[in-house]
């Protein structure tokens, strides 16, 4: 306990007074027979979690605001780089709306199999305080030996340019996807097929599915199509010049749209008849285009050109931090997990940050991918072991373990994948720069 408390003092507290600690491992404890208690040196866990005395934590988050019991504590590992000292040990809990999904190691050798039956299968601007976690973590030093996550299904073709969206609307037996040659694809879940194909002749930023809503970032306007009442509204036409829209995310009854000139819009509902939604408010402060957005507790971040992370207070839609400095290139992806918040980049970094003790965020592990990061996705596998999916620049799908960031797998891709989506009963969708759809299912 006291070896633990002295491997992460220098980013949560002081030292333990008296004491002297090195992050050298005991080389008698390798040798199994360290007789020192307390040992200065450190000594790395191989125990199960089951049978290993994890440490009590200071660091508690309220019940009411937290989703599964915290376990979240940083250790520092002793053959870790400066940038990657840390790394999350926890249970994390699954996203309340993935926004992406998973495979790994799955053949490259893509076929136009059916689709089978789819439809059944930092710097701070504002002190606030922020939830608090506990716990520890492993570092992974023997390579998996999990299996295949997933398993390809269907190879869709249609589209002549890259993927912007995919989405399967809740209880539609209807896949869509979006692409930037201007085509909005409809695709039958029972046999694959192509079923209808909407021309709107400009590029599409990103799509987005939400309840009855369905919404396609254009140039400077959005287009809402809601599946109940059969009907089309266009947002912001003629009126705003935010440019092409390549982010949406929604909360309660609000819609954000990250625009082409780094405004990042939100949309209220407003009158379900005549106008359903309305523009609210314009967030001002990035300086390039809004790459990415998501929710969680109770905030809104958005990641942009610019390499910078903001986030935004969801109830006065006030910037409450800029998280800057930490990714040097374009932030493309960010997801909220448990209590964390994990961003990729093209400067090669996934970046997961929590809040420390003083109410600030900050970054409390780095992982290095060797290749530009493009989207990120979290889910859990059969066995419930929580799994980070990572798509890069060189045509893969990384696959990690959590929290070790122990790489499992990969999924090989003709061309950089630039959405993944998850969907019901363990499918998973991912469109890649060259306009390929593939559908996948998570293995029993």
């Amino acid at each position: 306990m006291d070896t633990k408390i002295a491997n992460f003092h220098g980013r949560f507290g002081g030292p333990v007074k008296g004491k002297v600690y090195s992050n050298l491992v005991c080389q008698f404890w390798l040798a199994g027979n360290c007789k020192r208690n307390p040992c200065r040196f450190l000594h790395r866990e191989e125990l199960p979690t089951s049978k290993r005395q994890l440490p009590t934590s200071k660091r508690e988050i309220p019940t009411s605001k937290r989703e599964l019991p915290a376990s979240n504590v940083y250790r520092r590992t002793p053959k870790q780089s400066k940038t990657s000292n840390y790394a999350p040990k926890s249970s994390l809990a699954s996203p309340k709306k993935p926004t992406s999904p998973n495979s790994i190691s799955a053949s490259n050798d893509y076929g136009n199999t059916s689709m089978q039956s789819l439809s059944s299968c930092t710097e701070e601007v504002v002190n606030t305080e922020c939830p608090k976690s506990s716990g520890v973590i492993t570092p992974a030093t023997e390579p998996s030996t999990k299996k295949d996550l997933f398993s390809m299904l269907a190879q869709l073709e249609g589209h002549t340019k890259g993927i912007s969206g995919i989405a399967l609307p809740t209880g539609s037996d209807k896949l869509y996807s979006a692409s930037d040659d201007g085509i909005v694809s409809i695709w039958d879940c029972h046999t694959g097929q192509s079923t209808r194909i909407v021309t709107l002749g400009q590029k599409i930023g990103c799509l987005l599915s939400e309840g009855s809503w369905m919404f396609l970032g254009l140039h400077n306007s959005i287009r809402a199509w809601n599946f109940d009442t059969k009907t089309e509204y266009t947002l912001g036409e003629g009126n705003e010049s935010f440019g092409l829209v390549y982010a949406m995310v929604t909360s309660d009854d609000m819609l954000f749209s990250g625009g082409q000139d780094g405004s990042i819009l939100v949309w209220k509902g407003y009158n379900e008849k005549l106008k359903p939604f309305k523009l609210a408010a314009s967030l001002k402060g990035h300086t390039a285009a809004v790459t990415c957005l998501t929710v969680g507790r109770n905030r809104l971040y958005s990641g942009s050109t610019d390499g910078t992370i903001r986030v935004w207070d969801l109830d006065t839609l006030k910037l409450l931090y800029l998280l800057k400095k930490e990714h040097t290139d374009v932030v493309r992806s960010l997801i909220v997990w448990d209590e964390y918040l994990l961003s990729c980049s093209l400067d090669k970094k996934i970046k997961v940050w929590g809040c420390t003790k003083e109410g600030t965020i900050e970054v409390v592990y780095t992982h290095d991918v060797k290749h530009g990061a493009i989207a990120l996705c979290g889910i859990h596998d059969a066995e419930k072991n929580p799994v980070l999916l990572c798509s890069c620049n060189d045509g893969c799908i990384r696959q990690f373990d959590l929290p070790s960031f122990q790489e499992r797998g990969r999924i090989y891709s003709k061309d950089e994948v630039r959405r993944m989506e998850i969907g019901p009963d363990g499918l998973f969708f991912t469109g890649d720069a060259l306009g390929n759809l593939s559908v996948w299912k998570l293995a029993a």
